[in-house]
């Protein structure tokens, strides 16, 4: 109070009394937050910056601009310190400016990152989705492979029969078998006990009439 003269503003004058009345155990204090000092992950660039200029002007008002950078880029998080050098800030209200710019463009990298993992878990969990109507086709296309399947010989196929010799008149009261999978069983077990030729009764056998006819 003795140099009022000297105290020409408010800002002198609370330098003049905090080199009064600040303790050593203060700046002691402040110098070992300023050391360790980190930005948190949840932390702005604002707030960390303000507290940094804070615990700088505790530990040395006259501090300069070099040390403050120092103190600034050291605990700045990972993501943020390597575009923040590469633009070379000279003052800490530059650091503050480039380290907002970064800040902004990594936020709006993660929200871009989180919109295309959801939209492509949407995309991804729909087309994996089966519908009413596409299951009832699957149904139904296994129903049908799972049925046994049956073929039909067309016309084309039958044969006509061969005879090695002339037929009797009685000869035509029977059907001949065709050659095919499916002709009547019984058709086809049919044996002559007179000539031992299969497909026709002893009774229509025209050798034996031959011979009886020879014989009257």
């Amino acid at each position: 109070l003795n140099n009022r003269a000297d105290l020409h503003s408010w800002d002198i004058f609370l330098q003049r009394l905090r080199a009064t009345y600040s303790s050593p155990a203060a700046k002691q204090i402040a110098s070992q937050k300023l050391r360790t000092r980190k930005q948190g992950w949840n932390e702005s660039v604002t707030a960390y910056y303000t507290d940094i200029i804070r615990l700088c002007k505790t530990v040395d008002d006259k501090m300069t601009d070099a040390s403050k950078l120092d103190h600034l880029q050291q605990g700045l998080k990972p993501s943020l310190i390597k575009e923040v050098l590469r633009q070379k800030p000279a003052t800490p209200s530059e650091f503050l400016e480039h380290a907002r710019q970064e800040e902004v463009l990594n936020q709006l990298v993660i929200t871009n990152e989180i919109d295309y993992n959801s939209q492509a878990a949407n995309n991804t969990s729909s087309s994996s989705l089966v519908t009413p109507q596409q299951l009832d086709k699957q149904v139904r296309f296994q129903d049908y492979h799972d049925q046994p399947q049956y073929y039909y010989p067309s016309t084309a196929s039958f044969s006509q029969p061969r005879y090695s010799s002339p037929r009797s008149p009685s000869a035509n009261r029977f059907r001949p078998s065709y050659n095919t999978p499916y002709s009547s069983p019984r058709a086809t077990l049919v044996r002559c006990y007179n000539c031992n030729k299969i497909g026709h009764y002893a009774r229509d056998c025209w050798q034996s009439k031959n011979q009886l006819q020879r014989h009257s």
